[in-house]
């Protein structure tokens, strides 16, 4: 599937857990490439339509989840992208 580690960069969108202290967001390095269908909710979703990705799931039009709404930022519907998903199915990246 990938490799596994740890992102810090995003910590300043003010990701806290219970206690209000920002975390770090832990991955699994899963790239896909697909086309935008649809942003919802303000961009806290977002529905691709992807190719397969070997050893992670089929190709098919699927809604993720959005780890940081900043992440979508300038993306529109029937943009071509580039995609990361981290260990919990969420898009952590994306171009």
């Amino acid at each position: 599937m990938g490799q596994c580690g740890v992102d810090t960069r995003f910590s300043h969108n003010i990701d806290t857990d219970t206690h209000n202290n920002v975390r770090s967001v832990r991955y699994c390095l899963v790239l896909g490439r697909g086309k935008v269908v649809k942003l919802i909710a303000g961009g806290s979703f977002i529905e691709l339509d992807h190719g397969n990705i070997p050893g992670y799931m089929s190709a098919m039009s699927m809604l993720f989840a959005v780890a940081y709404r900043s992440t979508v930022r300038g993306i529109a519907m029937d943009d071509s992208a580039r995609f990361q998903i981290s260990d919990r199915g969420e898009i952590l990246k994306i171009n």
